[in-house]
C-alpha cells in the first residue's frame, strides 16, 4: 500500500493489488499489460455524492494499463459510478483522448480531447462547483509533464443530466446540460 493524498478529495492507504506482462517483441518493440484492483477499504474519498466513499467503506476500483513503445491505453473504474478511458501520448505527455464518465452513463466511442459526461439522480451545485473549480484549476497549473503540458486538456465537452438538481434550495428536475 502507499500514501495518497490528492489535493483535499482524496485521503488514506491504497491497498492494491496488481500483475504485469510484458512482451518482448522480435523486431526490437514492446508492449504490456498491466491490471491494478483495490477494494478501497481503507481510503476515504470526499466528493459529492454518490462519489463519497468513507475510509471504513469499500467500493471495487479495477484498472487496467495496456500499451508499446509510443501509447498506453487507460480503462479505470470505481464500483458502477465512476469509469475513465484515457490514451496516453508518450512523445507528448498528454491524452490525446480521454472520458470521464459520472453516473449510471454508457461511455461513448472515444473522441479526441477530453470529455465529461454524466448522469445523476441527484445534485446540489453546492457540493459539485467547488470540485469543478478545483478540477479545472488544477489542469491550469497542476502536474504538468516534463514538456509544459497537463497531462489532461482543458474538457472539450462536458454533458450530462441530472434527475432533481438543488440550486440554493430552488430544485429543478429533469436537468440535462451540454
Amino acid at each position: 500500500g502507499s500514501e495518497m493524498c490528492i489535493r483535499d478529495s482524496a485521503k488514506g492507504t491504497l491497498a492494491w493489488q496488481g500483475a504485469l506482462s510484458l512482451n518482448m517483441h522480435h523486431d526490437g518493440g514492446f508492449s504490456y499489460d498491466f491490471t491494478l484492483a483495490s477494494d478501497m477499504a481503507a481510503a476515504e474519498l470526499i466528493l459529492p455524492e454518490p462519489f463519497s466513499l468513507s475510509a471504513t467503506q469499500e467500493s471495487p476500483f479495477n484498472a487496467k494499463v495496456s500499451g508499446q513503445l509510443n501509447q498506453s491505453t487507460i480503462n479505470a473504474t470505481l464500483g458502477e459510478q465512476l469509469s475513465f478511458y484515457g490514451v496516453l501520448n508518450h512523445e507528448q505527455e498528454q491524452f490525446s483522448r480521454a472520458h470521464l464518465v459520472l453516473g449510471d452513463e454508457t461511455m461513448l466511442l472515444p473522441m479526441d480531447g477530453f470529455h465529461i459526461t454524466a448522469k445523476l439522480d441527484q445534485a446540489k451545485v453546492s457540493q459539485w462547483q467547488p470540485l469543478i473549480l478545483d478540477i479545472l484549476e488544477s489542469l491550469d497549473s497542476g502536474a504538468k509533464a516534463q514538456s509544459g503540458h497537463s497531462l489532461l486538456a482543458q474538457p472539450e465537452r462536458i454533458r450530462g443530466s441530472v434527475g432533481s438538481l438543488d440550486i440554493v434550495g430552488q430544485k429543478l428536475s429533469d436537468v440535462s446540460f451540454n
